[in-house]
């Protein structure tokens, strides 16, 4: 017989305590060699607290609380941004209440229809509307605010898990509200409609499709969404005005739209287009692409457009128009315009060539400038412009709230009253964005959004309770309606039905050679001019 050693005796004796132990030996084991991994193979990013790593290229998304880097290559523009709204926050004292503005922050060229360029003047807005907030009077004194940004990932693919992060802090960060979404697709919409179910207003800055404040599943009105931007049906409507109102209003137009899905803003653009720029006398011809809903490995949506555009060319060509409305992304304009200039065998005589808001990504992209360049006349439908209200008086209501947001905006006196903006509480240094980060519109806009949201949180704080009790914003933007309007960069707040503007103004703007951007004028939809507070005893025009 085989004679054990004396540790198999105790193996065979103690059978079940052994394995626990060879489990325990295992785990440890396994603990090290991830831990050993994780040492000598660190990750590539590492996220701040409110943050969660999703995607690819990797991304942190969720709400940033303490100023962390949001992808790798952040760019050097976007960390000072982050480590001034950082700034900010630590310099508030005593009781806040906190607003998040949630956009796209980590956008892929290639693949996105945005880019660090064109957000950068969302998060400058929302600075300054902090800004104002903290050292003027301007939106009420108290309590102290806080922005927070946050992140929906890459094509906003990742709006489930900043929804979840954002709510997950609302108790212990005090925020009470949402503003910004950046695009209208299905997952800002979807953002929306959970954010609003756990009781945080929202209000969108940028967005313009007609859905945008639509439950996804029923189709019924979200309560508690609000926006500040005009919608497409609007945009369409002023673009027919522009149209109708030229020395030869257009016999032919061709509608050139994006039938990608999922993305609200061209979807409704198109079908608004079908209807609003009908007119007696008037053909419409419309010409279809699909634009690529995601990045195409070895090749950039731009080289992929000119393969589309170029295709259609002789489509172009049989519809002979004179204007064309462009129902697409901002961001493929320059792709249609290049094509248009250089591929077939027709001229087409420089078309006037109209697009809504999303125009203005256009307006530093070289192919756009190329082709105005060459003559083709370009304009947009604005969101807000720096000129747009260069031809009202200094005394006009509109002119001077334009003309404070610019001097916060840019720490410069204003062109009215040649003042700097008076503080008025905290003091803090002065605020130095450059003057041509107004040139989008986005920045406005979305001040007045945060405007909207910070003054919101102080008028809906109940007196006499203490910050576990979250304020009452449903109710005080509510109460933002004709003629109890607030003052904003782009025109007066004043929200309607659904949370809809009452009349926002559009500015027709044109990209002309050189890049040179200007207003043409001011329209408005509904052709009721808000431009001043009510007189005493006196309606207020569009109200």
């Amino acid at each position: 017989m085989t004679v054990l050693p004396t540790r198999w005796h105790f193996v065979r004796a103690h059978r079940f305590l052994s394995s626990a132990l060879a489990l325990v030996v295992l785990a440890a084991v396994g603990v090290g060699g991830v831990w050993a991994y994780g040492a000598l193979f660190p990750p590539a990013l590492s996220c701040g607290a409110g943050l969660t790593l999703v995607g690819k290229p990797l991304s942190c998304v969720g709400v940033n609380l303490d100023g962390s880097r949001m992808r790798k290559d952040e760019p050097a523009a976007m960390r000072r941004l982050v480590a001034q709204v950082k700034a900010a926050d630590d310099q508030v004292s005593g009781p806040y209440e906190s607003v998040a503005l949630l956009l796209d922050l980590t956008p892929v060229e290639g693949v996105d229809t945005d880019s660090y360029a064109s957000l950068y003047p969302n998060i400058e807005g929302a600075v300054s509307a902090q800004w104002q907030a903290n050292h003027t009077a301007t939106y009420g004194t108290k309590p102290a605010v806080k922005l927070f940004l946050a992140n929906l990932g890459s094509g906003n693919n990742g709006w489930q898990e900043a929804v979840r992060q954002i709510t997950a802090h609302t108790a212990d960060h005090h925020i009470d509200e949402v503003i910004g979404l950046g695009q209208s697709t299905i997952q800002t919409r979807r953002a929306a409609k959970a954010l609003t179910a756990a009781h945080l207003s929202v209000i969108g800055a940028t967005v313009t499709a007609d859905t945008m404040n639509a439950d996804p599943d029923t189709g019924k009105p979200m309560k508690g969404f609000y926006r500040l931007s005009y919608t497409n049906t609007d945009a369409v409507a002023a673009a027919a005005q522009f149209l109708d109102a030229r020395p030869s209003p257009p016999a032919k137009v061709l509608i050139v739209r994006d039938t990608v899905g999922g993305d609200d803003y061209v979807r409704t653009l198109g079908a608004d287009a079908d209807k609003g720029l009908k007119a007696r006398g008037r053909t419409l011809a419309d010409l279809t692409y699909s634009s690529p809903d995601t990045a195409v490995q070895g090749r950039q949506r731009q080289t992929d457009l000119l393969n589309v555009f170029g295709q259609r060319h002789a489509a172009i060509c049989q519809a002979d128009p004179r204007a064309i409305f462009f129902a697409g992304r901002g961001s493929d304009l320059g792709a249609f315009l290049q094509s248009l200039d250089q591929a077939g065998p027709c001229r087409l005589g420089n078309p006037v060539v109209l697009t809504g808001d999303d125009g203005a990504e256009g307006i530093d992209d070289p192919a756009v400038i190329a082709a105005a360049d060459h003559g083709t006349p370009i304009y947009f439908t604005a969101l807000a412009s720096p000129d747009e209200w260069d031809r009202a008086s200094c005394e006009s209501g509109v002119r001077t709230d334009f003309e404070v947001f610019k001097a916060a905006f840019t720490g410069k006196p204003d062109t009215c009253t040649h003042q700097t903006v008076e503080q008025d509480g905290p003091r803090a240094a002065p605020l130095a964005f450059p003057a041509r980060d107004l040139d989008n519109g986005q920045a406005m806009l979305t001040h007045d959004a945060a405007a909207a949201a910070f003054r919101a949180a102080r008028d809906g704080v109940t007196p006499g309770t203490d910050q576990t009790v979250r304020p009452d914003t449903l109710n005080a933007l509510s109460s933002y309606v004709c003629p109890s309007m607030l003052p904003g960069a782009g025109g007066w707040i004043a929200f309607g039905a659904q949370g809809n503007p009452v009349d926002a103004a559009i500015p027709l703007v044109r990209i002309g050679p050189g890049g040179k951007v200007g207003t043409q004028g001011v329209i408005w939809a509904k052709h009721t001019p808000m431009e001043e507070l009510p007189k005493l005893g006196q309606p207020v025009p569009g109200c």
